[in-house]
């Protein structure tokens, strides 16, 4: 038996929070997904309590304080789910100022440095 969530069952288990992120309806979500317009550009790294650590490009990452999930959305590279225990979760993108790269902090765990 295969029990894996599909692109489409993800989607719609997280709809509700990616229509707030996204400012759009939650049904057009649903029923439509996403489309290249939702994602600015940015990335989105995680670094775990175990020193690992991943970047995905253009991104963005939602964080379910229910179910202490965070989904990370990538436009070319699908939708994965981690559980926010043990993780710090970072927005990255390119300074206005061309200073280098932003970070801001999405999720943060205090052990991380």
């Amino acid at each position: 038996m295969n029990n894996a969530m599909t692109p489409n069952d993800l989607l719609r288990r997280w709809a509700p929070l990616l229509a707030h992120h996204l400012q759009r309806d939650e049904a057009s979500i649903r029923d439509n997904g996403l489309s290249s317009s939702d994602f600015d550009g940015a990335a989105i790294e995680m670094k775990f309590e175990d020193g690992s650590y991943c970047r995905f490009q253009y991104a963005f990452a939602v964080v379910n304080e229910t179910t202490f999930e965070v989904a990370v959305f990538t436009e070319h590279c699908g939708y994965h789910v981690f559980s926010s225990d043990g993780v710090s979760v970072y927005r990255c993108e390119e300074s206005a100022s061309n200073a280098g790269i932003e970070k801001t902090v999405i999720l943060a765990c205090e052990w991380v440095d």
